[in-house]
């Protein structure tokens, strides 16, 4: 059997992706033992995120500075998004620092 579910049940109540296992016991007469069968059954939750299946971007836009100007306008990139949408993203960078560089950056301008 297959189940499938959207993007408001993903990460419901905080269940993690996984194997569930479930255990039921049936019986036709509970007081006999004779006549009680168990079964088992495993309900596996897979994680649509780990990884998702793509993420994509906006072109970066091009932006010019002036080395002598005093003011550097701050830069916003394009937004990311998942499939499926609701994926959470983290973005991590660097920018290196080069204000060590003679005659670059914010600090050698006079």
């Amino acid at each position: 059997m297959t189940q499938s579910y959207n993007d408001d049940d993903y990460n419901v109540n905080g269940v993690a992706p996984g194997d569930y296992v479930f255990t039921f016991d049936v019986s036709t007469d509970p007081g006999n033992a004779a006549l009680t069968e168990q079964f088992t059954f495993t309900v596996t939750l897979i994680d649509p995120c780990g990884p998702p299946n793509s993420i994509t971007t906006s072109a970066f836009t091009d932006q010019q500075i002036t080395v002598t100007q005093n003011d550097y306008p701050d830069y916003t990139h394009p937004a990311f998004v998942s499939d499926p949408a609701y994926c959470p993203i983290t973005l991590t960078y660097n920018i290196a620092d080069i204000t060590g560089v003679a005659n670059v950056g914010k600090s050698a301008i006079t």
